[in-house]
């Protein structure tokens, strides 16, 4: 709408300004009627922008009510989660908007707010996953039948204090779901054995397979296909 009024908008000025510059001739009753008419047209999409303009006013108000509504107990989960995964050195997480768009700061045990950008790559890595595990949780309340977790190279730029907490908040994932984590880190396994044992975790070692070619077997498909 913003476009579709600016247009006419422009052509009004244009011509206004061509008969500021003549005389009383007959281009000029010419260019007045012409005036009128785009200066028409701009009120008429003008009238529509205000409707539209606070349509989406409206729309935003709602869309704001619901997520305020639908994010507390994800936001809520999140945030334990983030300060498990990071030892306590993060204790909140805080929605805030820059104005045109939501966004969601850190806050450290000494009170200062942090933007996403402004977190190390791995306190990034664990927000993200305390916000996806949180709204797995989520989803998984409303399953009849809860599908499995499958999670691949978790703990890259984990340290080993923040990689024993998260496996232990997936081993407290997995008493409600089946959580399957694959790595290619050795280190990743001792951490299991040393933070978990046997009670709460399995340990498989896959075979080494050719990087071109892999095995898939699909149910119900006779063989296994290459």
């Amino acid at each position: 709408r913003d476009a579709e009024l600016a247009d006419p908008n422009a052509r009004c000025g244009e011509l206004q300004t061509r008969l500021d510059q003549i005389d009383g001739s007959s281009d000029a009753a010419h260019l007045d009627e012409q005036a009128a008419m785009h200066q028409a047209e701009a009120l008429q999409h003008l009238d529509e922008y205000v409707r539209t303009h606070l349509a989406a006013a409206v729309l935003r108000r709602v869309i704001a009510s619901y997520g305020a509504q639908h994010q507390q107990p994800i936001l809520l989960d999140a945030t334990e989660t983030f300060s498990t995964l990071t030892g306590g050195a993060f204790v909140e997480l805080v929605p805030d908007d820059d104005g045109s768009h939501q966004i969601l700061l850190a806050r450290r045990r000494n009170g200062e707010l942090l933007r996403t950008a402004e977190l190390s790559t791995g306190t990034r890595d664990q927000l993200y996953l305390a916000i996806r595990l949180a709204g797995i949780r989520h989803q998984l309340q409303s399953m009849e039948e809860r599908l499995p977790i499958v999670l691949d190279d978790l703990l890259v730029h984990f340290d080993d204090d923040r990689s024993a907490a998260a496996l232990d908040v997936l081993a407290t994932m997995g008493q409600e779901t089946q959580v399957l984590m694959f790595t290619h880190e050795p280190s990743v396994t001792a951490i299991v054995t040393r933070t978990l044992g046997p009670g709460r975790s399995t340990v498989l070692e896959l075979p080494r397979r050719d990087r071109d070619h892999v095995g898939l077997w699909l149910p119900g498909s006779g063989r296994p296909r290459q």
